[in-house]
């Protein structure tokens, strides 16, 4: 069950080495094996978003949220690359601007302090941005260690297949949680609304960081039909998912 997937391009800009070298080492440790350019001012900085195809570009204010903002300015200005994401990291201007972009998923704002649990939680939202820019049967979608994917009751919309990291599934019982199981690269994710067309029936939560492969539900016949190693994928799961509700009804 293999997909081919395009890795991302990051672009650090900062005139503090040391701040460069935090950036990377958090995008290396929420993005395996990516491809990072770094730039000492906005003006390389510039030169190199036109000169090459960059993912995701992060700017590091330096307490000068000015620059940032110039910066951002010019690339929205000039139309490079739409489907670039961008990550400020300095104070959101006191005015409001770029509302289109913050709306969209295109621009977030970083506190100075540069927080990893912060930092990884917007980068898996830019990297979902990135992941949009083109019609496809599926999409890619990233998660932050601690988010949420599915809540129980919600309409599906989707079905995922775990490509990376670890879920766990759990229900909401008088304000207690229960632990359902956790679930393992290479499982399908919230398939049993598909199945039975129903709400969602349990909380999946982020336990590490993670990348779905992302389904609309509507597709998912489709999909299976084109693609039996997925099929194959969605039996396993669910016999998992029987032998574990079989080892409950027996423990209870």
């Amino acid at each position: 069950m293999t997909i081919e997937i395009k890795k991302k391009v990051f672009l650090t800009i900062s005139g503090n080495s040391e701040r460069l070298a935090l950036i990377t080492d958090y995008v290396t440790n929420h993005y395996n094996k990516p491809t990072i350019y770094t730039a000492p001012n906005g003006n390389v900085g510039l030169l190199k978003i036109k000169n090459a195809v960059i993912d995701i570009v992060i700017i590091d204010s330096n307490n000068n949220t000015t620059d940032g903002l110039k910066i951002v300015e010019v690339i929205l200005l000039e139309n490079i690359n739409p489907h670039m994401a961008i990550i400020i990291i300095g104070h959101p201007p006191e005015k409001e601007r770029f509302l289109d972009e913050l709306v969209t998923g295109k621009l977030y704002f970083i506190e100075e302090e540069l927080i990893e649990s912060e930092f990884s939680y917007f980068l898996a939202k830019a990297l979902n941005f990135t992941s949009h820019t083109e019609a496809a049967p599926f999409y890619l979608r990233y998660l932050s260690a601690g988010e949420i994917l599915i809540k129980e009751g919600d309409k599906a919309e989707f079905v995922y297949i775990l490509k990376n990291g670890q879920l766990r599934a759990y229900n909401i019982i008088n304000d207690q949680k229960i632990i359902l199981g956790n679930i393992e690269i290479g499982e399908f994710v919230g398939e049993m609304s598909f199945i039975n067309n129903e709400p969602r029936s349990a909380y999946i939560e982020a336990i590490t960081d993670a990348q779905l492969i992302e389904v609309p539900i509507g597709m998912v016949d489709q999909i299976l039909y084109k693609r039996p190693a997925w099929s194959k994928a969605l039996m396993q799961t669910l016999s998992k998912r029987l032998k574990n509700a079989n080892k409950i009804l027996t423990q209870n």
